[in-house]
Protein backbone atom coordinates (compact mmCIF):
# COMPACT_ATOMS: atom_id res chain seq x y z
CA UNK A 1 0.00 0.00 0.00
CA UNK A 2 1.59 3.27 -1.19
CA UNK A 3 5.20 4.24 -1.31
CA UNK A 4 7.70 5.65 1.12
CA UNK A 5 6.16 7.75 3.93
CA UNK A 6 5.72 11.41 3.06
CA UNK A 7 6.39 10.83 -0.59
CA UNK A 8 4.02 11.35 -3.42
CA UNK A 9 3.91 9.37 -6.54
CA UNK A 10 2.20 6.80 -8.70
CA UNK A 11 1.99 3.02 -8.10
CA UNK A 12 2.25 0.40 -10.81
CA UNK A 13 1.71 -3.34 -10.07
CA UNK A 14 2.56 -6.31 -12.26
CA UNK A 15 1.71 -9.90 -11.07
CA UNK A 16 2.04 -13.41 -12.52
CA UNK A 17 1.26 -16.95 -11.33
CA UNK A 18 4.12 -19.31 -10.71
CA UNK A 19 5.53 -21.36 -12.24
CA UNK A 20 3.26 -21.15 -15.31
CA UNK A 21 3.65 -17.34 -15.57
CA UNK A 22 -0.08 -16.85 -15.92
CA UNK A 23 -2.04 -13.77 -15.00
CA UNK A 24 -3.81 -13.88 -11.61
CA UNK A 25 -7.00 -12.11 -10.71
CA UNK A 26 -5.97 -8.79 -9.16
CA UNK A 27 -6.96 -5.16 -9.08
CA UNK A 28 -5.21 -1.88 -8.23
CA UNK A 29 -7.08 1.05 -6.77
CA UNK A 30 -4.73 3.97 -6.26
CA UNK A 31 -2.08 2.51 -4.01
CA UNK A 32 -4.23 -0.49 -2.81
CA UNK A 33 -3.95 -3.87 -4.56
CA UNK A 34 -6.43 -6.75 -4.22
CA UNK A 35 -5.58 -10.31 -5.36
CA UNK A 36 -7.83 -13.40 -5.48
CA UNK A 37 -5.76 -16.55 -4.95
CA UNK A 38 -6.72 -20.15 -5.60
CA UNK A 39 -5.72 -22.99 -3.29
CA UNK A 40 -2.01 -23.58 -3.24
CA UNK A 41 -1.52 -20.86 -5.89
CA UNK A 42 1.76 -18.97 -5.96
CA UNK A 43 1.77 -15.40 -7.28
CA UNK A 44 4.78 -13.14 -7.96
CA UNK A 45 4.16 -9.37 -8.04
CA UNK A 46 6.43 -6.43 -8.96
CA UNK A 47 5.44 -3.25 -7.21
CA UNK A 48 6.63 0.04 -8.80
CA UNK A 49 6.45 3.44 -7.13
CA UNK A 50 7.10 6.46 -9.37
CA UNK A 51 7.71 9.48 -7.15
CA UNK A 52 6.80 13.07 -7.91
CA UNK A 53 9.20 16.10 -7.49
CA UNK A 54 8.68 18.80 -4.87
CA UNK A 55 6.34 20.79 -7.11
CA UNK A 56 4.02 17.87 -7.40
CA UNK A 57 5.04 17.22 -11.04
CA UNK A 58 6.29 13.94 -12.29
CA UNK A 59 9.93 14.43 -13.41
CA UNK A 60 10.51 14.34 -17.14
CA UNK A 61 12.74 11.49 -18.11
CA UNK A 62 16.20 12.56 -19.32
CA UNK A 63 16.16 12.41 -23.15
CA UNK A 64 18.65 10.35 -25.00
CA UNK A 65 21.59 12.56 -26.09
CA UNK A 66 21.56 13.43 -29.80
CA UNK A 67 24.94 12.90 -31.45
CA UNK A 68 26.75 16.16 -32.30
CA UNK A 69 26.75 16.69 -36.11
CA UNK A 70 30.09 16.55 -37.82
CA UNK A 71 31.58 19.95 -38.60
CA UNK A 72 32.59 20.87 -42.16
CA UNK A 73 35.50 22.96 -43.42
CA UNK A 74 36.16 24.92 -46.63
CA UNK A 75 39.68 25.88 -47.75
CA UNK A 76 39.94 28.38 -50.62
CA UNK A 77 43.08 29.64 -52.39
CA UNK A 78 42.92 32.80 -54.52
CA UNK A 79 44.92 33.06 -57.77
CA UNK A 80 45.40 36.12 -60.02
CA UNK A 81 45.37 35.52 -63.79
CA UNK A 82 46.77 37.81 -66.49
CA UNK A 83 44.30 38.90 -69.19
CA UNK A 84 43.70 36.10 -71.67
CA UNK A 85 45.08 36.30 -75.18
CA UNK A 86 41.54 36.49 -76.57
CA UNK A 87 40.18 39.79 -77.82
CA UNK A 88 37.96 40.12 -74.75
CA UNK A 89 40.80 39.26 -72.37
CA UNK A 90 38.63 36.65 -70.58
CA UNK A 91 38.91 32.87 -70.09
CA UNK A 92 35.38 31.91 -71.09
CA UNK A 93 35.00 28.12 -71.02
CA UNK A 94 38.65 27.50 -70.10
CA UNK A 95 39.59 24.24 -68.34
CA UNK A 96 41.23 23.86 -64.94
CA UNK A 97 44.47 22.97 -66.71
CA UNK A 98 44.41 26.28 -68.58
CA UNK A 99 43.86 28.24 -65.38
CA UNK A 100 46.60 26.34 -63.55
CA UNK A 101 49.05 26.99 -66.40
CA UNK A 102 48.24 30.69 -66.72
CA UNK A 103 47.50 31.70 -63.12
CA UNK A 104 50.41 31.09 -60.77
CA UNK A 105 50.26 34.20 -58.57
CA UNK A 106 48.58 33.68 -55.19
CA UNK A 107 46.91 36.77 -53.72
CA UNK A 108 46.97 37.64 -50.00
CA UNK A 109 44.94 40.15 -47.95
CA UNK A 110 41.65 39.65 -49.82
CA UNK A 111 38.59 39.26 -47.57
CA UNK A 112 36.30 36.26 -48.14
CA UNK A 113 32.88 36.08 -46.45
CA UNK A 114 30.98 32.86 -45.76
CA UNK A 115 27.48 32.51 -44.33
CA UNK A 116 23.94 31.21 -44.68
CA UNK A 117 20.76 33.26 -45.15
CA UNK A 118 19.80 32.93 -41.47
CA UNK A 119 22.99 34.14 -39.81
CA UNK A 120 25.65 36.80 -40.04
CA UNK A 121 28.58 35.80 -42.28
CA UNK A 122 32.03 35.07 -40.98
CA UNK A 123 35.02 36.59 -42.75
CA UNK A 124 38.77 36.15 -43.01
CA UNK A 125 41.57 37.27 -45.31
CA UNK A 126 43.59 35.15 -47.69
CA UNK A 127 47.09 34.47 -46.46
CA UNK A 128 46.08 33.41 -42.92
CA UNK A 129 46.05 29.73 -43.94
CA UNK A 130 49.02 29.75 -46.31
CA UNK A 131 49.92 31.77 -49.40
CA UNK A 132 46.70 33.13 -50.88
CA UNK A 133 44.62 30.74 -48.73
CA UNK A 134 41.93 31.03 -46.06
CA UNK A 135 40.25 28.14 -44.17
CA UNK A 136 36.76 28.21 -42.67
CA UNK A 137 36.21 25.34 -40.19
CA UNK A 138 33.70 23.99 -37.63
CA UNK A 139 30.91 24.78 -40.09
CA UNK A 140 27.39 23.60 -39.19
CA UNK A 141 25.23 21.89 -41.81
CA UNK A 142 23.42 24.08 -44.30
CA UNK A 143 23.72 26.06 -47.54
CA UNK A 144 26.73 28.37 -47.35
CA UNK A 145 27.44 31.27 -49.74
CA UNK A 146 30.99 32.56 -50.26
CA UNK A 147 31.86 36.01 -51.64
CA UNK A 148 35.28 37.66 -51.99
CA UNK A 149 35.92 41.41 -51.79
CA UNK A 150 38.29 41.52 -54.76
CA UNK A 151 40.47 44.53 -55.63
CA UNK A 152 39.06 46.75 -58.36
CA UNK A 153 41.46 45.32 -60.96
CA UNK A 154 40.39 41.68 -60.43
CA UNK A 155 37.22 39.89 -61.58
CA UNK A 156 36.16 36.39 -60.53
CA UNK A 157 36.49 34.02 -63.48
CA UNK A 158 36.18 30.41 -62.23
CA UNK A 159 36.11 28.25 -59.08
CA UNK A 160 37.17 24.58 -59.04
CA UNK A 161 36.66 22.41 -55.92
CA UNK A 162 37.05 18.91 -54.50
CA UNK A 163 35.02 17.25 -51.71
CA UNK A 164 36.92 14.94 -49.34
CA UNK A 165 39.80 14.76 -51.87
CA UNK A 166 37.43 13.47 -54.55
CA UNK A 167 37.10 14.46 -58.19
CA UNK A 168 37.45 18.10 -59.25
CA UNK A 169 34.25 19.89 -60.21
CA UNK A 170 33.57 23.49 -61.25
CA UNK A 171 31.35 25.71 -59.12
CA UNK A 172 28.86 28.12 -60.69
CA UNK A 173 29.51 31.82 -60.08
CA UNK A 174 26.71 34.30 -59.40
CA UNK A 175 27.36 38.00 -58.80
CA UNK A 176 31.00 37.20 -58.12
CA UNK A 177 30.26 34.53 -55.48
CA UNK A 178 29.27 30.86 -55.21
CA UNK A 179 27.04 28.71 -52.95
CA UNK A 180 27.85 25.35 -51.35
CA UNK A 181 24.59 23.38 -51.01
CA UNK A 182 23.83 20.90 -48.19
CA UNK A 183 27.19 21.17 -46.51
CA UNK A 184 27.34 18.49 -43.79
CA UNK A 185 30.71 17.51 -42.39
CA UNK A 186 32.62 17.54 -45.68
CA UNK A 187 36.15 18.79 -46.22
CA UNK A 188 36.01 21.09 -49.28
CA UNK A 189 39.07 22.58 -51.01
CA UNK A 190 38.73 25.19 -53.79
CA UNK A 191 40.95 27.13 -56.20
CA UNK A 192 39.46 30.56 -56.91
CA UNK A 193 40.71 32.24 -60.11
CA UNK A 194 40.34 36.00 -60.75
CA UNK A 195 41.41 37.77 -63.95
CA UNK A 196 43.30 41.05 -63.97
CA UNK A 197 41.81 43.88 -66.02
CA UNK A 198 43.48 44.47 -69.36
CA UNK A 199 45.39 47.75 -69.42
CA UNK A 200 44.29 49.60 -72.51
CA UNK A 201 46.90 51.96 -73.90
CA UNK A 202 46.10 55.61 -73.44
CA UNK A 203 44.69 57.08 -76.65
CA UNK A 204 47.26 59.03 -78.60
CA UNK A 205 46.82 62.45 -80.15
CA UNK A 206 44.39 62.61 -83.05
CA UNK A 207 45.20 65.96 -84.62
CA UNK A 208 46.42 66.26 -88.20
CA UNK A 209 47.65 68.70 -90.84
CA UNK A 210 46.70 67.94 -94.45
CA UNK A 211 48.90 69.40 -97.18
CA UNK A 212 47.15 69.93 -100.52
CA UNK A 213 49.31 71.04 -103.44
CA UNK A 214 47.81 72.88 -106.41
CA UNK A 215 49.88 73.43 -109.57
CA UNK A 216 49.52 76.63 -111.54
CA UNK A 217 50.96 77.22 -115.03
CA UNK A 218 51.31 80.98 -114.78
CA UNK A 219 53.20 83.33 -112.59
CA UNK A 220 51.40 84.57 -109.51
CA UNK A 221 50.91 88.05 -110.97
CA UNK A 222 49.05 86.61 -113.96
CA UNK A 223 46.55 84.46 -112.03
CA UNK A 224 43.10 85.93 -111.43
CA UNK A 225 41.10 82.80 -110.48
CA UNK A 226 43.13 80.36 -108.37
CA UNK A 227 40.48 77.63 -108.39
CA UNK A 228 40.04 77.71 -112.15
CA UNK A 229 43.66 78.25 -113.19
CA UNK A 230 45.29 75.72 -110.82
CA UNK A 231 44.72 71.98 -110.40
CA UNK A 232 45.66 69.35 -107.78
CA UNK A 233 49.05 67.78 -108.37
CA UNK A 234 52.49 67.27 -106.92
CA UNK A 235 55.81 68.99 -107.46
CA UNK A 236 57.57 66.06 -105.78
CA UNK A 237 58.96 68.25 -103.04
CA UNK A 238 58.79 67.30 -99.37
CA UNK A 239 57.40 69.30 -96.47
CA UNK A 240 58.51 69.52 -92.87
CA UNK A 241 56.43 70.43 -89.84
CA UNK A 242 57.64 71.00 -86.28
CA UNK A 243 55.76 71.59 -83.05
CA UNK A 244 56.97 74.83 -81.50
CA UNK A 245 56.98 73.27 -78.00
CA UNK A 246 59.56 70.65 -78.93
CA UNK A 247 59.88 67.24 -80.49
CA UNK A 248 61.51 66.09 -83.69
CA UNK A 249 60.48 67.60 -87.04
CA UNK A 250 58.32 65.41 -89.28
CA UNK A 251 58.81 65.10 -93.04
CA UNK A 252 56.29 64.07 -95.67
CA UNK A 253 55.94 64.14 -99.45
CA UNK A 254 52.55 64.38 -101.19
CA UNK A 255 51.59 61.70 -103.67
CA UNK A 256 50.54 62.22 -107.26
CA UNK A 257 47.30 63.79 -106.08
CA UNK A 258 49.26 66.44 -104.16
CA UNK A 259 47.92 65.34 -100.77
CA UNK A 260 49.87 64.38 -97.67
CA UNK A 261 48.48 64.00 -94.15
CA UNK A 262 50.62 64.52 -91.06
CA UNK A 263 48.58 62.41 -88.62
CA UNK A 264 48.72 61.74 -84.87
CA UNK A 265 49.56 65.32 -83.96
CA UNK A 266 49.09 66.85 -80.55
CA UNK A 267 47.25 70.13 -80.24
CA UNK A 268 49.58 73.08 -80.69
CA UNK A 269 51.36 75.39 -83.11
CA UNK A 270 53.39 74.03 -86.03
CA UNK A 271 55.86 75.62 -88.42
CA UNK A 272 55.72 74.47 -92.04
CA UNK A 273 58.63 74.46 -94.48
CA UNK A 274 58.91 73.39 -98.11
CA UNK A 275 61.93 71.25 -98.98
CA UNK A 276 62.72 72.71 -102.42
CA UNK A 277 61.34 75.73 -104.21
CA UNK A 278 58.69 78.00 -102.77
CA UNK A 279 54.96 78.18 -102.90
CA UNK A 280 53.43 81.32 -104.34
CA UNK A 281 50.23 81.32 -102.32
CA UNK A 282 48.97 79.53 -99.20
CA UNK A 283 45.55 79.15 -97.63
CA UNK A 284 45.07 77.47 -94.24
CA UNK A 285 42.12 76.75 -91.97
CA UNK A 286 43.81 77.88 -88.77
CA UNK A 287 47.00 79.91 -88.35
CA UNK A 288 48.30 82.47 -85.89
CA UNK A 289 49.94 85.85 -86.37
CA UNK A 290 53.38 84.21 -86.47
CA UNK A 291 52.57 82.09 -89.53
CA UNK A 292 52.20 78.90 -87.48
CA UNK A 293 49.60 76.29 -88.38
CA UNK A 294 47.24 75.57 -85.48
CA UNK A 295 46.02 72.10 -84.51
CA UNK A 296 43.26 72.19 -81.92
CA UNK A 297 40.61 69.91 -80.49
CA UNK A 298 42.31 66.85 -81.97
CA UNK A 299 40.99 67.88 -85.39
CA UNK A 300 42.44 68.43 -88.83
CA UNK A 301 43.79 71.63 -90.35
CA UNK A 302 43.94 71.91 -94.15
CA UNK A 303 46.80 73.83 -95.75
CA UNK A 304 46.50 74.51 -99.50
CA UNK A 305 49.77 75.42 -101.23
CA UNK A 306 49.76 76.85 -104.74
CA UNK A 307 52.88 76.26 -106.84
CA UNK A 308 53.22 78.84 -109.64
CA UNK A 309 55.09 78.28 -112.92
CA UNK A 310 54.88 74.58 -112.10
CA UNK A 311 53.00 73.21 -115.13
CA UNK A 312 54.77 72.64 -118.42
CA UNK A 313 54.05 70.30 -121.30
CA UNK A 314 50.43 69.63 -120.33
CA UNK A 315 48.48 67.07 -122.37
CA UNK A 316 46.39 68.61 -125.10
CA UNK A 317 43.15 67.46 -123.49
CA UNK A 318 43.23 70.46 -121.18
CA UNK A 319 42.12 68.36 -118.20
CA UNK A 320 45.07 69.18 -115.97
CA UNK A 321 48.39 67.56 -115.11
CA UNK A 322 48.84 63.83 -115.18
CA UNK A 323 51.41 61.88 -113.17
CA UNK A 324 54.15 63.52 -111.15
CA UNK A 325 55.01 66.99 -112.39
CA UNK A 326 58.34 68.36 -111.24
CA UNK A 327 58.98 71.89 -110.21
CA UNK A 328 59.86 74.25 -113.00
CA UNK A 329 63.04 75.29 -111.18
CA UNK A 330 61.91 78.59 -109.76
CA UNK A 331 64.90 80.95 -109.29
CA UNK A 332 63.74 81.60 -105.72
CA UNK A 333 65.98 79.89 -103.18
CA UNK A 334 65.58 78.65 -99.62
CA UNK A 335 62.54 77.38 -97.72
CA UNK A 336 59.85 79.79 -96.73
CA UNK A 337 57.54 79.46 -93.72
CA UNK A 338 53.80 79.56 -94.27
CA UNK A 339 52.68 83.18 -93.89
CA UNK A 340 49.42 83.97 -92.23
CA UNK A 341 47.02 86.83 -92.46
CA UNK A 342 43.41 87.49 -91.71
CA UNK A 343 41.01 87.87 -94.60
CA UNK A 344 41.66 91.59 -94.98
CA UNK A 345 45.42 91.63 -94.20
CA UNK A 346 48.13 91.07 -96.78
CA UNK A 347 51.77 90.43 -95.90
CA UNK A 348 54.55 91.35 -98.36
CA UNK A 349 56.65 88.54 -99.73
CA UNK A 350 60.16 89.39 -100.84
CA UNK A 351 60.14 87.08 -103.83
CA UNK A 352 56.83 87.17 -105.65
CA UNK A 353 54.42 89.75 -104.35
CA UNK A 354 51.93 89.06 -101.64
CA UNK A 355 50.96 85.90 -99.75
CA UNK A 356 47.30 86.05 -99.00
CA UNK A 357 45.64 83.82 -96.42
CA UNK A 358 41.91 83.29 -96.40
CA UNK A 359 39.43 80.74 -95.16
CA UNK A 360 38.34 78.57 -98.07
CA UNK A 361 36.45 75.37 -98.76
CA UNK A 362 38.98 72.91 -100.20
CA UNK A 363 37.89 71.07 -103.30
CA UNK A 364 38.41 67.33 -102.95
CA UNK A 365 41.42 66.17 -104.97
CA UNK A 366 39.23 63.47 -106.43
CA UNK A 367 36.77 66.04 -107.79
CA UNK A 368 38.74 69.05 -109.09
CA UNK A 369 36.91 71.93 -110.68
CA UNK A 370 36.80 71.58 -114.43
CA UNK A 371 39.37 74.13 -115.67
CA UNK A 372 38.95 76.20 -118.76
CA UNK A 373 41.98 76.54 -120.96
CA UNK A 374 43.31 77.32 -124.36
CA UNK A 375 46.24 75.71 -126.15
CA UNK A 376 49.31 77.67 -127.07
CA UNK A 377 52.72 76.83 -128.49
CA UNK A 378 55.71 78.12 -126.54
CA UNK A 379 59.07 79.22 -127.88
CA UNK A 380 60.41 75.72 -127.32
CA UNK A 381 57.70 74.26 -129.55
CA UNK A 382 55.81 72.50 -126.71
CA UNK A 383 52.05 72.56 -126.47
CA UNK A 384 51.03 74.37 -123.28
CA UNK A 385 47.72 75.16 -121.60
CA UNK A 386 46.78 78.47 -120.07
CA UNK A 387 44.07 78.14 -117.42
CA UNK A 388 41.46 80.88 -117.00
Amino acid sequence: NGGPPGDFGEVELYCSTQPDNGTPDYALDGALATLTLAANQDVLCDWYFISEDGSGQTPTPTPTATPEPERAEILVTLYACPPAASQSGTYGGASLETFENECSEKVDDVTFRLGDPNSAPISAKTGVSGDGAVRFFDLLPGDLTMNPSLPSDLTSAAVFCTINDGSVYQKALSNGGTTFVNVNGESIACSWFAVEDREEPAPGPTGSITIREYLCEDDRSEITDWDAECAPGSTGTSYTIANTTGGSPIDGTPGDDGVYVFAGLANGFYTLEQGTGNWCRAVADRVDSESRVIVEGGGNTDVVLYQCNAVEGLPDTGTGPGGTIASDGSPLTGSRLLAVALALIALPLGWSGWLQMRKRQVVSPGQPAEPKGEARIGANGRVQMRFR
